[in-house]
Parts: structure tokens; C-alpha cells; sequence
């Protein structure tokens, strides 16, 4: 037969096909936004560490950099500052931290010497800290 047209089966695939795509698209795109959240979280904190140095360098003051207890945020001190927390993007998180905040010296170093783990369900980043002060990170 030859008819002109569509037919249900033909549409009703059709709209299957479609919402199939989307489907795959829409889970794609979370998952870019989770790791472009976590390398965001990565990139900010690694600038406040080497923006804490400098401060410390110029300022002639140590610099502090405390972990707040829930690991969602961070906080940048020198003496005397109200503590004002940098918080991470929606789960983004610390996961493993130095023991005691790190501290910049007016020299430049940092004590003690340790890592940051920062980490969401796409992955997690490493940022270290030497003695030396130098802030370098680590996707792993």
C-alpha cells in the first residue's frame, strides 16, 4: 500500500530515539560540569595559596590556612583578620589535609610542608606545598 504520511510506529520511534539521545547528552553534560566544578575548586585554591605566600612575603607576616571542620571550605589568615571562609562548589570537598593549618613566612616558606586532596565524584586533584613555600597540584 502505498500511503502518504506518517505512521504512529514511525513517530513513536522517532520521539524513542530522540529521548534516548537526550538522555545520553543530559548525563554527559553532568558530568562535565562535575569535573569542571572540581578544576575550578583545584585552580581557586592553588591561586589563595600562592596569593597567601606573596601576602606573607610582602606584609612581613605569617599567613595561615585553616581548613574549616566539615572540609567544605578554607579560610586565607593573617593576624588579626576576621575569618572569612572560601567555600567550594556543591560537592566539592577536602578530603585530606595537613594536620595543623599550613603557615607562609615572610621569607617565603611554608610549615609544615603537606597536601590538599580536593575531590568530587569525577575525580580529585592534589595540591602540594613545600617547605619552601612552592604550590604546585597534581591531577590524579
Amino acid at each position: 500500500m502505498n500511503e502518504r504520511g506518517t505512521s504512529y510506529l514511525e513517530v513513536t520511534i522517532t520521539c524513542m530515539l530522540l529521548a534516548i539521545f537526550a538522555g545520553l547528552g543530559i548525563t554527559s553534560l553532568h558530568s562535565f560540569h562535575r569535573a569542571a566544578d572540581l578544576q575550578a575548586a583545584g585552580q581557586i585554591m592553588v591561586s589563595d595559596l600562592n596569593r597567601a605566600r606573596i601576602r606573607a612575603i610582602s606584609s612581613n607576616l605569617p599567613v595561615s590556612i585553616i581548613v574549616r571542620p566539615d572540609r567544605l571550605a578554607y579560610a586565607v589568615l593573617e593576624e588579626g583578620d576576621p575569618i572569612q571562609w572560601r567555600p567550594f562548589p556543591t560537592g566539592v570537598r577536602i578530603t585530606t589535609a595537613p594536620a595543623r593549618p599550613v603557615v607562609f613566612y615572610a621569607r617565603g616558606g611554608a610549615a609544615p610542608a603537606g597536601s590538599f586532596t580536593v575531590a568530587n565524584s569525577s575525580g580529585q586533584i592534589r595540591i602540594v606545598v613545600s617547605v619552601s613555600g612552592r604550590v604546585r597540584w597534581e591531577v590524579g
